[in-house]
């Protein structure tokens, strides 16, 4: 019986050998591997928020640079370079015809010089016929010159158009003369109208 004893306590610790190894040489890592997997799960869905986060964030980057864009152009619109000069007298042309007034000139105005002095504003100013503003620091002035007839109504939707005009232009000098035969009136214009250098 002593030997069905000790032979039982033989397998007993042989049995708990066996399992002991396969704990610490076959479950265990898996035991590790499990545990590291659900650790990098973790990281995995930490970096999946992350990136939705940056998803969203970027998308309100897009929206304000399109806002952003939208303000520049309607700054460039306002404030335009030279090659837009042409636009002006263009818009302008328009308007008149919109509001039904008949124009009768439009013109550029400039300032009356010498030849030096001419040279002198032509190497200060990269515009023709413009000058460096006194209202809008680093902007140039062009000057223009407008008459047209038309009634009092029709001078009022004009007025209107060059209040919502896209460009900034200042009404400098106003002279209105009345024709009283046909209801009508001669009207002189000064506008200033401002150009990015």
């Amino acid at each position: 019986m002593k030997n069905k004893l000790s032979s039982l306590y033989i397998i007993i610790i042989i049995t708990s050998i066996i399992i002991l190894g396969l704990a610490v040489f076959v479950i265990r890592p898996k035991v590790n591997n499990l545990i590291s997997s659900y650790k990098q799960k973790q990281e995995k869905e930490t970096e999946l928020i992350q990136a939705k986060q940056k998803e969203k964030d970027l998308e309100k980057l897009e929206d304000e640079y399109k806002d952003i864009e939208d303000q520049l152009s309607k700054a460039y619109q306002a404030l335009p370079s030279e090659k837009e000069v042409s636009d002006l007298i263009i818009q302008i042309e328009a308007l008149a015809k919109e509001s039904g007034s008949i124009l009768e000139t439009i013109q550029l105005v400039g300032e009356e010089t010498d030849e030096k002095e001419k040279e002198k504003e032509e190497e200060k100013s990269p515009f023709t016929q413009t000058t460096e503003s006194e209202n809008l620091p680093g902007a140039y002035e062009l000057s223009v010159q407008i008459k047209l007839t038309t009634d009092y109504y029709k001078f009022l939707g004009l007025l209107e158009f060059l209040e919502n005009l896209s460009r900034y232009v200042d009404v400098t000098s106003l002279n209105i003369k009345a024709n009283e035969s046909d209801n009508t009136m001669q009207v002189s214009l000064s506008l200033v109208s401002y150009i990015k250098p």
